[in-house]
């Protein structure tokens, strides 16, 4: 045995467990069948000696690290912690850890925190990426290598999951609508000015529908901010016609109205009503609880990670595109258009 100030080897689990170095090896890497008995005492060794497996020289031997990178947006919406949560569990299941990296919506550390993920040989990256247009030919490259790449429609890959946020806005304006809200606010709060434009185009055209035409002054475009959200709130609060219902490109927005609004003595959904899209956990334990569009982000983060696994596993897979669900979940920050004058303003 080696001296205690230096690092147990896979040789001392071997002498300590009894067993041959190339049956410890396929224990701690998990391969073949290994009689529960003997898989106990490797164990147990590799316990007792602190043994820690030279990550890299596993690398080598097999051609996988068993590491995938995880790219998302945005630290401070929990939407994304979501698809986090959803990553690590499939992955852990599966026995991968995750790399996380996080872009804060800039192009500058988007590429950055890419870059730091192929440094560290990952076996294949999920991606939620801001500026998909700018890294399109780095992908390629990485998929030429054999790194399969995964991510939502922005991310150029081969297997996709997509979020029909057309289809959730539409479902939402026609709620907003059947309520018989005609001045309907929206807080576009974004990275870049065209992120979240399907939901904009939904807006727009529910509006349209109904003959009208589109107030440019109902969209309040701003940064995904709370702060910037909150002042954007405002603006449409400001607005003469009031706005009978604003509506968030995210939840996050939505709380941003609904501060807005408690403060100026509003009362939801009595004066005004709000809605979000998301559903992150918050949102129903609000009062009122927020009416929302449910993007079962915590699933998406599952299946994306399925995905990953299973094109590492196999490369030759056709190309998959998984369309998640969406489900209009109404709670008590909508209610019917308000009969009294739009124009007073409740003290604060």
């Amino acid at each position: 045995m080696r001296g205690k100030t230096a690092a147990p080897t896979m040789r001392d689990v071997a002498e300590l467990a009894g067993v041959s170095i190339q049956t410890v090896s396929l224990v701690v890497n998990g391969k073949a069948q290994i009689g529960e008995a003997t898989r106990a005492r490797v164990q147990e060794a590799v316990a007792q000696l602190g043994y820690i497996p030279h990550v890299a020289a596993q690398t080598l031997r097999s051609g996988h690290s068993g590491n995938i990178g995880l790219l998302i947006p945005d630290a401070h919406n929990p939407h994304f912690w979501n698809y986090v949560r959803g990553v690590e569990e499939v992955a852990v299941q599966r026995n991968y850890n995750v790399l996380l990296t996080i872009s804060n919506l800039d192009p500058d550390c988007e590429r950055r925190a890419l870059r730091s993920l192929i440094e560290q040989r990952v076996d294949g990256l999920v991606l939620m990426l801001s500026y998909p247009e700018l890294f399109c030919a780095e992908l390629e490259a990485l998929r030429r290598r054999g790194k399969p790449v995964v991510g939502d429609s922005s991310s150029c890959s081969r297997d996709e999951v997509l979020v029909p946020y057309d289809g959730m806005a539409r479902e939402m304006m026609a709620h907003l609508l059947g309520l018989g809200h005609r001045r309907i606010g929206l807080i576009h709060s974004v990275g870049r000015p065209e992120h979240a434009n399907e939901r904009v185009a939904a807006y727009c055209e529910s509006l349209t529908e109904l003959g009208g035409a589109v107030d440019e002054r109902l969209i309040a475009r701003c940064r995904p901010v709370f702060s910037e959200a909150f002042d954007a709130a405002q603006r449409l609060l400001d607005l003469r016609p009031r706005p009978t219902a604003i509506l968030g490109i995210c939840d996050l927005a939505a709380f941003s109205a609904m501060q807005a609004a408690m403060q100026r003595g509003l009362r939801i959904p009595q004066d005004i009503s709000i809605a979000g899209f998301d559903d992150i956990e918050i949102a129903a334990l609000l009062t009122p609880g927020l009416t929302t569009a449910r993007a079962h982000s915590f699933e998406a983060g599952r299946t994306l990670a399925r995905l990953l696994l299973d094109r590492i596993a196999d490369p030759d897979l056709p190309p998959r595109r998984v369309e998640m669900p969406v489900e209009l979940v109404i709670r008590g920050s909508t209610g019917p258009r308000p009969e009294t004058d739009i124009w007073k303003e409740v003290a604060p």
